[in-house]
């Protein structure tokens, strides 16, 4: 019998040493990205302007917004790659430059507004020959996995084969998993096994996720397609590879945190990640006579996912503590504490104070004294973007988003009767986004075209809440010596 502080103890080395394994990986990845020549870069980015793509409007299956074909971020990630690199090849792998620009701040720049994003257009001033390319500043705070995963694609593939691509192959992870569990589940349910709940499980996350997550728009915007190919993989990872208790073996947990944190900019991985392995938790398989062991389970897994997203980010700061000294400084340390409860009146066009007061019901230049109504700017602010989820459609996105919600309160009762611990964990993703959107408040506020789109985890939680309670076979799983449930 293996004590709860050795379980632990295990479940956090192991996450960490997958999360060592990969970071090293992506150290020398990195390295290789920085080697890619800005002219080389420049050349290959240049049709994008020469034929307008970078300047194209899109159009969502539903309603009638129209977004960018590239957004802030995508350009962000690609002036990276045309600015001149200046020092070593190290310190350019440890962090990109930041291009000068007078534009706009990107916090502002609407998706739907129907003008090109500020960044974008800087990056067209960028690739023109002979133009300035004047740097601002090392960007140290991430550890900008798109920023190597673009660098690497970006010779194999162009500009516009890597769009297509990585959206197609997040769409096919997702519609494959989807097709695939739910398969698996109506085999199951019809030979009476009772993992056929699980199977139907994942099948609905991975629905939800292609149906509500916003992918035919933030879908094609690469910065953000490639940290959900993290999310898409991974889930199938752990629906292939069960966990006994939890959402999956540690070192596949911690493996997870770290490709998260790799792709993290503050756009809904780490949430949405750690949300979806609450998710998984919840539907693992027990044998008869463990589900108590649902909450402890939930919680190792949640602490391997989360140990392994810190390692990359500790192994970077003690990195610049010893070798890039310069990039441990206040100024980065305050533009992220900021993003938890820092005044969002100061980064607000007083044109938009003056609409936007407007539209709340109530003077928006009184924002940051009370704490009231920072919460209500961030429901009009996240309510904003329901089309994400809509595909397109306010309305659609409202009643998808507002409609789970309303399902959870309804539910939740009832599944805590039944099965405590597992509603506990499933309630739990949902809980968990809530206080993401608390914590870091002000981020939320002024990004919700990032933010918005993890509310996909409400339709999720519901469907996960619901399954147990769905008619088919209920009898344990028998045990085989040493407590592994039987595989039909």
């Amino acid at each position: 019998m293996i004590s709860p502080v050795r379980r632990w103890a295990r479940t956090i080395l192991a996450a960490l040493g997958a999360s060592l394994l990969l970071s090293f990986l992506f150290a020398l990845l990195s390295w290789q990205a920085a080697g890619l020549a800005p002219e080389r870069a420049r050349t290959l980015l240049r049709p994008l302007v020469e034929t307008g793509s970078l300047f194209e409007m899109r159009s969502l299956p539903l309603g009638t917004v129209r977004i960018q074909r590239w957004y802030g971020n995508d350009c962000l990630v690609l002036a990276m790659l045309v600015l001149p690199q200046g020092e070593s090849r190290a310190r350019e792998a440890f962090s990109p430059w930041l291009a000068a620009s007078p534009l706009a701040p990107l916090a502002m720049a609407d998706p739907a507004g129907g003008s090109t994003a500020g960044p974008c257009l800087r990056l067209a001033e960028l690739l023109e020959p002979g133009a300035e390319r004047a740097v601002d500043r090392r960007y140290d705070r991430y550890l900008h996995g798109h920023r190597v995963a673009v660098a690497l694609l970006l010779p194999l593939l162009g500009p516009i084969g890597l769009q297509v691509t990585v959206l197609g192959m997040l769409a096919g992870l997702l519609a494959g998993l989807a097709g695939c569990a739910g398969l698996r589940a109506g085999l199951r349910l019809r030979r009476g096994d009772p993992r056929w709940r699980r199977d139907a499980g994942f099948a609905g996350i991975g629905l939800c996720l292609l149906a509500f997550y916003g992918l035919p728009a933030l879908g094609f915007w690469v910065s953000h397609a490639l940290s959900d190919l993290v999310l898409a993989a991974f889930l199938w990872a752990m629906w292939l590879l069960p966990g006994r208790e939890g959402a999956g073996p540690p070192w596949l947990l911690g493996a997870f945190g770290c490709c998260v944190a790799l792709f993290e900019f503050l756009t809904g991985g780490l949430p949405l990640g750690a949300g979806l392995v609450l998710l998984a938790a919840a539907l693992a398989e027990r044998p008869q006579g463990m589900s108590s062991g649902a909450l402890p389970g939930a919680l190792r897994s949640l602490a391997a996912f989360l140990a392994g997203a810190a390692l990359p980010f500790a192994l970077k700061a003690a990195l610049a503590l010893l070798v890039f000294p310069e990039a441990l400084n206040a100024e980065n340390a305050e533009a992220f504490t900021h993003r938890f409860h820092g005044p969002v009146l100061p980064e607000l066009p007083p044109p938009i104070v003056a609409e936007w007061s407007k539209l709340i019901g109530f003077d928006l230049r009184q924002v940051d004294g009370d704490p009231w109504l920072r919460l209500r700017f961030l429901l009009f602010r996240l309510e904003g973007y329901y089309w994400q989820m809509g595909l397109g459609s306010g309305q659609a996105g409202r009643l998808v988003i507002r409609g789970s919600l309303a399902g959870l309160a309804l539910l939740a009762p009832f599944a805590l009767w039944r099965n405590r611990a597992r509603a506990m964990v499933a309630l739990g993703a949902a809980l968990l986004l809530l206080g993401w959107y608390l914590v870091f408040l002000n981020h939320s506020m002024l990004h919700p075209v990032w933010m918005a789109r993890c509310m996909v985890i409400f339709p999720a939680a519901l469907w996960v809440l619901a399954v147990p309670l769905l008619p088919g076979p209920r009898r344990a799983a028998a045990a085989l010596p040493g407590g592994l449930p039987m595989r039909a």
